[in-house]
């Protein structure tokens, strides 16, 4: 595996619970095991979903378990750490602006593992790096479509959103575009964001790497008398788990992490409040079969399609499945639970 896999170590915490040395990495590629049969799921699956490795261990690949084990250990000191400042500070605004994400990204680094380990558990060795990651959302070189979305709510007027989105990606740089609204409410918003890369984890896919992104949004609250615009710099890592081991192949893990600096302007007298916000979480991705990618994760923001602020401190979990059509469609769906609950259906070019 390329030596850049280690540069992330000094780099970023997080990235470090992912990868594991050139010398044990290499090994992990060299073993070829078979996959657990599915009646081992109902045991294997919960113990490697809180034990990243176990599944591993028990379909005898010890290379790949040892990595997973030093991995999610790594996140977990990464999340308790960021938990003990916030709780020895007595949750003071600065310890708890930097102890919270901190712990955010350690538990979304340590779930993406644990998943990650139950789909290699059951997954033949095969390629490194998936053919069809090249038409994944993050490695294409240009997207653009639309996106609609709904979150009912009680005892509130149902939210319902159509947005249009443009993204360019370069093998060292992007720029995606987007624009949305909410005819209920009614409220809108803009969004341009520009990212570069900082650093490759393998020449065989140039655009996967760890990758600086910075953006503005403004957006238009109607119902809520209020406007905000939202700066947000974030740090995103995007890892083919083949690199790691060949039961992984098929599997993309995706780690974010940064703040929201956000300026509130009240309509009712003017005043303009300064919030800085964190954000980030993960998203797994994984190639079921040539047209079928199902997908899980979180994330952490106080902005999002549906709801904007309303998004509020808990964030969203979701889960949902992209299926790859003729002349570079794709269809996606996924349900949202959290803060909002709801769903989005996205239809989109890719190229």
């Amino acid at each position: 595996m390329p030596r850049a896999l280690a540069v992330p170590l000094c780099v970023w915490c997080l990235v470090a619970g992912e990868v594991q040395a050139a010398d044990d990495a290499v090994a992990v590629s060299l073993v070829e095991r078979t996959a657990l049969h599915p009646g081992w799921f109902p045991l294997v699956a919960p113990v490697s979903l809180l034990a990243p490795g176990m599944g591993n261990l028990i379909q005898g690949d010890r290379a790949t378990a040892k990595t997973m084990f030093w991995a999610g250990g790594a996140s977990l000191a990464v999340a308790l750490g960021g938990a003990a400042l916030v709780a020895l500070t007595g949750a003071g605004d600065i310890p708890t602006a930097f102890g919270v994400p901190i712990a955010m990204l350690g538990v979304s680094s340590y779930f993406s593992l644990g998943i990650t380990s139950a789909m290699g558990t059951f997954s033949e060795d095969g390629e490194a790096l998936h053919p069809l990651l090249l038409q994944d959302a993050w490695n294409s070189h240009l997207r653009t479509g639309v996106t609609f979305g709904g979150a009912p709510r009680a005892g509130w007027p149902a939210d319902y959103s159509v947005s249009l989105f443009g993204e360019y990606r370069a093998e060292r740089w992007s720029l995606l575009l987007e624009g949305g609204y909410l005819p209920v409410e009614p409220d809108g918003w803009l969004n341009a964001t520009a990212g570069v890369r900082l650093l490759n984890y393998t020449a065989a896919v140039p655009r996967a790497g760890l990758w600086l992104e910075g953006g503005v949004q403004r957006e238009w609250l109607g119902r809520l008398g209020f406007d905000d615009t939202r700066l947000r710099l974030q740090l995103v890592s995007t890892l083919p788990m083949g690199l790691i081991s060949g039961h992984f192949g098929k599997v993309t893990s995706q780690l974010r992490a940064g703040v929201d600096p956000t300026w509130t302007r009240y309509r009712s007298n003017g005043a303009v409040d300064f919030e800085l916000t964190f954000s980030g979480g993960f998203d797994l991705r994984y190639s079921l079969h040539e047209y079928v990618r199902p997908f899980v994760g979180y994330e952490h923001s106080r902005n999002g399609l549906l709801g904007g602020t309303g998004t509020g401190f808990l964030g969203t979990f979701y889960g949902g499945v992209e299926l790859l059509l003729p002349q570079d469609l794709v269809v996606s769906a996924r349900g949202l639970l959290g803060t909002p609950n709801g769903f989005l259906a996205t239809v989109e070019w890719r190229h």
